[in-house]
């Protein structure tokens, strides 16, 4: 299907994810681009729970690399899109023979930093930065990530433009029903929950860190983790930690939900607890995660304050605005905590103010 002279059309490539609702970013950008009248396509493996977005889901072939970029090149030359988007590094060196035959407005809309280490990364990094180098346009989600990008890909070339975009949800009404958690577990109406989302992994939130929070945590407070579990950690969990279950100070849930019962679970927690590790190297993603982080978007913008490990760019962040507490080390988790969080009252002005509004879809030159 070739492209009629009239139609402007943004192609999206995100070859990772669960749900297209989880990454915020992209999500608001394919609406900027929808209201500035483009039509928005995206290439993806994840699920496509935001029909109203986007024009069309291709999902990726099954198979390997080169298998998936001769499906980005027949795409690419099907619909002849004037702007490309790629997101995470995977995306970028799926797309980076594409500048050599075909013209258009490339865009690294970067949500993941890679770090030497990983097998084959010689040959990952090169393609990466072929695409990078020949982006008009560069975007990072705060300065620090952006200073990383550049260390590990080098200056982007001298025409392209570096905007920061926080990796933060558009405004959201906050539910009216704000009780999912005390529904879903049969829980008191005082029932306060510390809500942890996404991977539930070791790496990223140790068990020391569970056992802790059990053990200090008030009796009106409960602990959930709520997301997917990754090599078998979340039924670890339960077998360590049953007698915490069976009384409801942990709960477990690896639901899958749809957006709007999402909101509702998120809204339903009094904090969010951001917890990126205690072990990570210091050259990865996640000890790097400054404002990057979708679940702190999504508890800041629903009115939650949270909990966070200290990390660079974001542990500052959340001091300065007031959205929450932070701590350096896991010894510094005491009851206190829990009520501090609860005296915390964010602005909605503050955290309304943090759309998508950086890049006018339709004003870059």
């Amino acid at each position: 299907m070739q492209n009629s002279m009239n139609e402007r059309i943004v192609l999206m490539v995100l070859r990772q994810g669960r749900a297209i609702s989880t990454y915020p970013t992209v999500v608001n950008a394919a609406r900027m681009w929808k209201k500035a009248g483009w039509h928005v396509d995206i290439l993806t493996q994840a699920e496509p729970d935001v029909p109203d977005v986007f024009r069309r889901y291709t999902p990726f072939w099954q198979g390997n690399f080169f298998v998936q970029m001769v499906q980005l090149i027949r795409q690419v030359l099907a619909t002849a899109p004037q702007v490309i988007i790629a997101y995470e590094p995977i995306d970028a060196e799926l797309c980076a023979v594409l500048p050599v035959f075909y013209t258009a407005r490339y865009i690294y809309h970067n949500i993941e930093l890679r770090y030497p280490g990983q097998r084959f990364y010689a040959i990952h990094h090169s393609l990466e930065k072929q695409y990078y180098c020949k982006c008009e346009t560069v975007i990072c989600q705060d300065s620090l990530r952006m200073s990383e990008l550049n260390k590990l890909l080098g200056s982007p070339n001298l025409n392209s433009h570096e905007y920061l975009v926080p990796n933060t949800y558009m405004r959201e009404s906050i539910p009216d029903e704000q009780r999912y958690w005390h529904k879903r577990f049969g829980l008191s109406e005082n029932k306060k929950i510390l809500l942890y989302t996404g991977a539930i992994e070791h790496k990223k939130l140790p068990d020391d860190v569970i056992s802790r929070l059990l053990e200090v945590m008030p009796e009106d407070w409960s602990l959930a983790l709520w997301g997917w579990s990754v090599q078998g950690y979340a039924e670890s969990i339960v077998k360590k930690h049953a007698e915490s279950i069976v009384k409801h100070r942990l709960l477990l849930s690896l639901e899958t939900l749809p957006e709007q019962q999402y909101l509702e679970a998120v809204a339903s927690a009094e904090a969010g607890l951001i917890w990126y590790g205690t072990t990570l190297k210091e050259d990865s993603n996640e000890c790097n995660i400054g404002l990057s982080s979708g679940k702190f978007w999504r508890f800041i913008t629903l009115g939650k304050p949270v909990l966070a490990l200290d990390k660079p760019g974001m542990g500052n962040f959340i001091r300065e605005k007031k959205l929450g507490v932070v701590v350096e080390r896991l010894q510094q988790l005491d009851a206190d905590i829990f009520r501090e969080l609860r005296s915390l009252k964010l602005e909605q002005d503050f955290f309304f103010s943090f759309s998508y509004a950086a890049i006018p879809a339709d004003g870059i030159t």
